[in-house]
């Protein structure tokens, strides 16, 4: 399996609550599947953490593989991407499934 496959798969494990990968599915406010071949980003992920903090998850062919971007909520809906967190500060490409749940349990425990 090429290394897009896998981290095609390990992004729709986290979504479907995959019970073998530590789940965040309580914290997604937003889920979108566009594999019908005209969009550029095939899939999103919106979290969001009791925190103010949440994070952007994409994958698609002209995605870094699994990038995460860390975001601030201003309120239940405006967010914009946060450059100065402890955790990062910028997006994160060439995640595996591990390093995906470790950054966004990072993220919502800043």
């Amino acid at each position: 399996m090429d290394e897009f496959s896998k981290s095609t798969q390990a992004f729709k494990a986290e979504t479907q609550n995959d019970t073998s990968q530590p789940t965040f599915k309580q914290f997604i406010i937003d889920n979108t599947d566009q594999t019908d071949g005209t969009h550029f980003i095939a899939y999103q992920i919106i979290y969001k953490f009791p925190n103010g903090y949440g994070a952007s998850v994409i994958h698609g062919l002209y995605t870094y593989g699994l990038e995460l971007a860390i975001l601030s909520f201003d309120d239940n809906v405006d967010y914009s991407i946060a450059y100065d967190t402890s955790v990062t500060h910028d997006v994160m490409g060439h995640l595996t499934q591990q390093e995906l749940a470790d950054t966004l349990n990072d993220i919502r425990n800043l």
